[in-house]
């Protein structure tokens, strides 16, 4: 297998400070790139539908934990709920259809340890089950097939594949490379070969960047008797986000940089895509409370930790997702923690702002944009979810 290394060349774009925190960083941008400036223009997102216990009769399901969401080939809604081990089926009117797959390990069902979809060419549904290293595929004419899923050395966890323009699937996991002391985010392409999915010759390895930082909890009471250890991500530390490229090869960026970095299937960084205008914010009173109501939920009243690690700023973006056509969607950061709708900028690659919306999607769970239609998890004050569909007339 040829390990493909990421290559960049150099170009410095200076950025400005917020009010009161400090500057970003000087960023190089070596590669052709082009930048997102202005103000964006606000989009209007039409509800067409939700799905949940809370969204009324017609659309009652109970979800669990909605793990990963996709649209059909004729706009029908698939939710995969990892706690029931079901596909939800919804058509394209918000009504639920039909379920696929219930917890087993016989041909058709599914783990608790269930990842993602994919829709392939053939309109089939690819379930990734990580537990059962194996891929359920539900097809069209109502057969199911499985494909295990073939590991190498020093592979360990995926996350469910992606479909590509030219109809190739690739597939993000965690490798461990040599000389490495452990496991990083790679993309490799899948190869369907007699009942398993192995990988192709070509692997490209996502760059780390700077480690994020973790909150290490050595023993905190969950106040039921329960004792419970662990680390936690620190609130507002920056983070690596990097995605499969629908157009080939993936996508890459920090959220403490301004910028979207461009691979292609040999490893090459061919574009970037940079915002202007943006700046880290200040974190707050409010930052730090919600911070402590976090860890507080997580690992009990016990928990103890340094607030004092907590940063003095934020960064301006949180995740981005690239659509089925590759436009680029940016969660940016609330500036107000306990906001439950979350604004997101669209870019296109060649750096025109197409918009921004405001959608009740934290970026934390799955969302998916199928032309003008986007379907992600609504979380409510209670933490129950509901699948909703939204449609954008202005990307038709």
């Amino acid at each position: 297998m040829a390990l493909h290394p990421l290559r960049v060349l150099p170009v410095v774009l200076a950025l400005a400070s917020c009010d009161g925190g400090a500057a970003l960083p000087p960023l190089e941008v070596s590669v052709p790139h082009s930048v997102v400036g202005g103000e964006a223009r606000e989009l209007q997102a039409k509800e067409l539908f939700r799905v949940g216990s809370l969204s009324g009769d017609s659309g009652a399901i109970p979800f669990g934990y909605i793990r990963s969401i996709a649209f059909g080939q004729d706009s029908t809604l698939f939710v995969l709920d990892s706690q029931t081990s079901l596909v939800h089926v919804v058509s394209a009117d918000g009504l639920p259809i039909d379920t696929l797959g219930g917890r087993g390990a016989g041909p058709g069902e599914l783990s608790d340890g269930t990842t993602g979809l994919l829709i392939d060419n053939a309109g089939d549904l690819w379930v990734a089950d990580r537990s059962y290293r194996r891929y359920t595929v539900f097809q069209r004419d109502g057969d199911v097939r499985t494909l295990n899923r073939d590991f190498r050395a020093g592979w360990t966890a995926f996350w469910g594949a992606r479909r590509l323009e030219d109809g190739s699937i690739w597939e993000p996991l965690n490798v461990m490379f040599p000389g490495d002391d452990e496991a990083t985010r790679a993309f490799v392409r899948l190869d369907e070969r007699g009942g398993s999915v192995v990988a192709a010759d070509t692997i490209l390895r996502a760059s780390r960047g700077e480690e994020r930082q973790y909150w290490q909890v050595g023993f905190a009471s969950t106040g039921n008797g329960i004792s419970v250890g662990g680390q936690w991500p620190i609130p507002f530390t920056p983070a690596t986000v990097d995605r499969v490229d629908p157009k080939g090869g993936f996508a890459a960026g920090r959220s403490s940089e301004p910028a979207i970095f461009f691979r292609d299937s040999e490893g090459d960084t061919t574009h970037a895509v940079v915002r202007s205008g943006w700046e880290f914010l200040t974190v707050g009173g409010r930052d730090r409370s919600w911070a402590e109501r976090q860890l507080e939920e997580r690992f009990g009243p016990g928990a103890r930790v340094d607030l004092s690690r907590l940063p003095d700023v934020k960064p301006p973006w949180r995740t981005f997702y690239l659509d089925d056509v590759g436009r680029v969607w940016v969660m940016l950061t609330p500036t107000d923690p306990n906001s439950r709708t979350y604004r997101w900028e669209i870019w296109s690659r060649d750096g025109e702002l197409l918009g921004a919306v405001q959608l009740p999607f934290d970026g934390v769970q799955p969302i998916r944009v199928s032309g003008a239609l986007v379907a992600g998890v609504s979380v409510g004050a209670l933490g129950e979810q509901t699948a909703v569909v939204y449609e954008l007339p202005a990307l038709r």
